[in-house]
């Protein structure tokens, strides 16, 4: 093929042609199917293969040749002559392209999983403070038109853009906050459960299915094809493929068109196969690495010009379902077996004892989450632990045993309190401890740019610079780590599936801060249930401590051991209490029978007071109890309101008070035992 004659034919006939890259050329498409005012032809000189990724006029030099009425022998091939069956001119090809897109309208009236939300857009963009003022920088790959039809927001305030989630029926159903804060509505705003779906799911039913659309890995990525006048889809989850997409079903021609990096490959696995099994329409997909020019990885759709966007839509091949050729091009990250052995071998191993480096919390490569609600001390806990662990000193030890901690080398990552408040606590707190040995390194908070970002890329290169191995990394706290949402158990899967990789690569344990739910509040005890995060993230971590606030007694914390995986546990859901002393320093000083009281809420302290009041009481005959009867509170209660004659039940429901406050216990009908020792540690009397 005369690669020269090629060139000189294309420059005669092809309008705006220019060089893109290499061999590649682009140009307004010859077809005459369509105005292509965005050019969006183009060829290569070298193979004369060319390709309009609007229409779908695509060929080689022959059919280029005979298409313009010129004389195709200039550009035929030895593959060709030999190989291609030509008719009237012009090769037999099934890969005739649909023309661009434009109409959104016509929407459908079905029923969708995900409800509108009650309150109407003006008062949901006011709550969040969005409005349609764009920022005078915007994106240079974006357009007006397609802002509008997406309903886009913009939060001055908080200086980020919000998607609106529609139904079909063009309904807000929820609202995504893009960076820095990367986060769907509250649940409690929403008022259910949100499941991700397609998006723009409002466009959707008014896109033409005969007309190529293109399924990309995130929502600014559809903002920017719509912009460039092409059909496009993503979904509200990123990489993760909503359960119905079966509005796609009668789409004639779809292409996966997804992000340069690892998740993007294995997100384009999954969507393939998926898509094919929904239709026996086409599925293409594209491959960076096809590309000459070479792109930063993680790079999208939208980092790129529409130069690069043509070129890049070259590069797409026919996913088919009997072929390999999708999994040809990742073979090299194929998997191979599991490794396999025979009970002997396995027990022959010596593989030691499970090294234990917090007593009934942490172990060799290990995943300890330690959580509780807002202002109980967590962070103040998390401090006690690392400064235990860089100094070998028992965790929560007073007047009696605390839990044996073996010393280890510490990475601190301080997300959560600012600086200054830290290096003021830790002044109090290094009282305590000799520092003279320790190795404790910290990661400051006050040098975060960005307090939404996701950290953990970073951590590892911290690991790497530090050579940080067989130690123990701390986060405080966990969702200030990731900009993942953590509700959403997709997202969360990539930062638990990294965490986990971490533990093995770097021999690490990791001590991981989390927060309860709102809803925790109303909890009668310490439950793993309202950890944020859910059961994914508990069933996850090896060992979960929670730390509560007692209501009656606002210094009192209570600690209880919600799931232990490894080694033997005695504390295991039994709560016990903690106290910190002048030095910041929790300490623990016994259980606490009735774990329910703490959280009812604020205990009167007239029943106590009348309780206190009877003392001494009798002791009971050849016994060392004190009892006493229900005349007898009776009487204690009446001398306590001046005398004012009080009923026998009054004083009956005192005492089952006193039982719920775990201070009383019942002996048999009418005689009851008050229990000082849990009156004097756990509920004093409230002046």
């Amino acid at each position: 093929m005369d690669s020269s004659a090629l060139l000189q034919m294309c420059e005669s006939n092809i309008l705006n042609l220019k060089k893109s890259s290499g061999d590649n050329y682009l140009g307004t498409c010859p077809s005459g199917n369509h105005e292509d005012r965005n050019p969006s032809w183009s060829i290569n000189i070298h193979t004369s293969e060319h390709h309009c990724f609007s229409c779908g006029f695509k060929g080689n030099g022959v059919t280029l040749a005979n298409h313009l009425g010129l004389d195709p022998k200039p550009f035929y091939t030895d593959d060709y002559k030999h190989n291609q069956t030509l008719k009237n001119g012009h090769i037999k090809t099934n890969n005739v392209y649909p023309k661009q897109v434009n109409n959104q309208s016509n929407l459908q009236n079905k029923k969708v999983r995900n409800r509108p939300l009650k309150e109407p857009k003006k008062t949901i963009a006011k709550y969040y403070d969005i409005n349609v003022k764009y920022p005078s920088i915007m994106p240079p790959n974006w357009s007006s038109d397609a802002l509008k039809a997406l309903e886009i927001k913009y939060s001055e305030k908080y200086k980020h853009f919000v998607f609106p989630i529609h139904n079909e029926q063009g309904q807000w159903v929820n609202l995504w906050f893009h960076k820095p804060t990367r986060k769907f509505m509250k649940k409690e705003k929403v008022g259910y459960d949100y499941h991700h779906q397609l998006y723009p799911m409002h466009l959707i039913p008014g896109y033409n299915k005969k007309e190529p659309t293109f399924m990309t890995e995130g929502m600014k990525d559809v903002v920017t094809l719509l912009s460039w006048g092409y059909q496009a889809v993503s979904s509200t989850g990123g990489g993760a493929i909503p359960t119905d997409i079966s509005i796609l079903k009668d789409f004639n021609l779809l292409y996966v068109i997804t992000d340069n990096d690892e998740s993007g490959i294995k997100y384009r696995n999954r969507l393939c196969p998926k898509l094919k099994s929904l239709t026996k329409k086409s599925i293409h997909f594209t491959d960076w690495t096809k590309l000459k020019k070479k792109h930063p990885t993680k790079s999208d759709v939208s980092d790129i010009t529409f130069d690069d966007f043509i070129a890049l839509a070259s590069t797409s091949e026919e996913y088919v379902s009997t072929s390999t050729n999708i999994q040809e091009y990742n073979s090299t990250n194929k998997k191979k077996g599991f490794k396999t052995m025979s009970i002997q071998e396995f027990m022959a191993n010596d593989l030691g004892e499970v090294e234990v480096i917090i007593e009934e919390l942490l172990v060799e490569k290990g995943i300890l989450l330690i959580a509780g609600l807002d202002g109980v001390g967590k962070s103040l806990i998390a401090n006690n632990t690392a400064l235990c662990l860089a100094t070998g000193t028992d965790l929560f030890k007073g007047k009696g045993e605390g839990l044996k901690v073996k010393k280890k080398k510490v990475l601190y990552l301080q997300f959560e309190v600012k600086d200054k408040e830290t290096q003021s606590r830790l002044r109090k707190q290094l009282k305590a401890f000799n520092l003279e040995d320790a190795d404790f390194t910290m990661v400051p908070r006050d040098q975060l740019e960005d307090e939404f970002e996701d950290k953990w890329e970073q951590l590892e290169q911290t690991l790497k610079e530090l050579s940080f191995t067989n130690g123990v990394v701390l986060v405080d706290n966990l969702y200030t780590s990731t900009d993942a949402e953590v509700s959403d158990n997709d997202s969360l899967k990539g930062m638990l599936r990294t965490i986990g990789r971490l533990t093995r690569e770097y021999n690490c344990s990791f001590i991981l801060i989390g927060h309860f739910t709102k809803g925790a509040k109303n909890s009668s005890t310490l439950d793993k249930i309202d950890i944020q995060g859910g059961k994914k993230l508990t069933d996850f971590v090896d060992n979960v401590f929670l730390v509560g606030q007692s209501k009656p007694v606002e210094e009192l914390r209570i600690g209880k051991i919600a799931k232990v995986r490894s080694g033997k546990s005695y504390l295991q859901n039994i709560p016990f209490k903690l106290k910190m002393d002048e030095n910041l320093i929790f300490y623990k000083f016994g259980i606490i029978d009735n774990e329910e009281a703490h959280f009812k809420g604020t205990i009167k302290s007239k029943e106590i007071e009348v309780l206190q009041s009877m003392k001494p009481i009798p002791r009971v005959l050849n016994t060392d109890k004190e009892i006493f009867t229900t005349k007898q509170y009776r009487q204690a209660l009446t001398k306590y309101n001046k005398g004012h004659e009080q009923t026998e039940k009054t004083a009956y429901n005192h005492i089952q008070k006193l039982i719920k406050y775990g201070v009383v216990k019942k002996i048999k009908k009418n005689q009851w035992e008050p229990l000082w020792e849990a009156l004097e540690d756990s509920l004093p009397i409230k002046k």
